[in-house]
């Protein structure tokens, strides 16, 4: 049987406070490297990440950035993207969503040196204007297959661009 691994990390939590930050980063997604590296090298997995916590840990953990990057190098890890502070686009106009992502996009380019193919949709969060912002940046995202089956507009769209969907399930997350 196959398995999916998607860690998540954002940094951009209400009740995590600054200073726990690097404790953060080296106590999760550092272990989570190591773990990975160390224990199961030949097993992929997706690591997705807010722009917003990719620049701290730039800023905070140089090291520990270097350690994702050399796993998405070595091709053990996809990264995938999502929006610089990880809100929930639905609940914001959408020029605000779109700006998020293409300011989370310039942040993965500058630190990492390049923007991900692959888009996690914070909360699988969705209105009808969320669906621009997406299609323009990315090839694959995220999102409750009961999203799809109710919004004519996603299914549409999302066949007429070629953009691959990986469904998120309620029972399994």
């Amino acid at each position: 049987m196959k398995y999916v691994m998607i860690f998540h990390a954002n940094l951009n939590y209400a009740y995590l406070n600054p200073d726990k930050y690097e404790f953060v980063i080296r106590n999760s997604y550092e272990l989570t490297f190591d773990t990975m590296a160390e224990n199961f090298p030949n097993t992929k997995y997706v690591f997705e990440a807010s722009g917003y916590t990719i620049e701290q840990m730039a800023l905070l953990c140089p090291d520990v950035l270097e350690k994702l990057k050399k796993a998405i190098k070595n091709g053990t890890c996809e990264f995938m993207g999502s929006p610089y502070a990880h809100p929930m686009l639905p609940n914001f106009p959408q020029e605000d969503g779109t700006w998020a992502i293409k300011f989370s996009n310039d942040i993965f380019k500058k630190y990492l040196g390049f923007t991900p193919k692959s888009f996690w949709n914070p909360e699988c969060g969705w209105r009808h204007n969320c669906w621009e912002s997406m299609v323009s940046s990315y090839q694959f995202i995220q999102f409750r297959r009961s999203v799809a089956a109710n919004t004519s507009k996603c299914t549409t769209h999302y066949l007429s661009v070629q953009l691959s969907v990986l469904f998120r399930e309620p029972s399994c997350s």
